[in-house]
């Protein structure tokens, strides 16, 4: 896979907080071990962990070159799957990504008004308005489901 994309991807996934620092770091450090032609900003980014969140960001922004973010939303809802599913993550914590995700599609895409409403639905659980937890669960469980195996281009270190 090209970097550009596999930038954009690690570079939402952060910004969404389901990658971490240190996995996008493993992942330069990676392209580094590999070999050939690499930007500059791979080297910076293998450095940068400690620099924080932002200037990694600002590096994978760089290398992501204008690749459009809509195409790894895909595989960001595939990566949240997993971590959900494997009990990493809780369904405030769950909802509170969609919502970052959703920020990323834009209005005329069908799938930001599916991830709207399962922010809504969640809030009426939550506030004890309408439905339940086990519904809202299968729900989430059901959406995200369809998303299995999209992150696999972009984690794939033989891709």
């Amino acid at each position: 896979m090209e970097i550009p994309k596999q930038a954009a991807f690690y570079r939402q996934a952060l910004i969404c907080g389901i990658i971490t620092a240190d996995q996008t770091v493993a992942w330069a450090d990676w392209l580094i071990d590999v070999g050939g032609d690499l930007p500059s900003a791979i080297y910076d980014l293998s450095l940068a962990g400690s620099r924080g969140v932002s200037r990694m960001v600002d590096l994978l922004t760089s290398l992501a070159q204008g690749e459009n973010a809509l195409n790894v939303v895909p595989a960001l809802l595939d990566v949240l799957r997993q971590r959900y599913l494997a009990g990493a993550l809780e369904l405030p914590a769950v909802i509170e990504v969609i919502r970052r995700i959703k920020d990323s599609v834009p209005p005329n895409v069908d799938l930001r008004w599916e991830l709207v409403a399962l922010e809504e639905d969640y809030s009426l659980v939550a506030d004890g308005i309408a439905g339940d937890l086990p519904t809202i669960h299968q729900i989430v469980r059901d959406v995200l489901s369809r998303f299995s195996g999209a992150s696999r281009e972009y984690l794939d270190r033989a891709a």
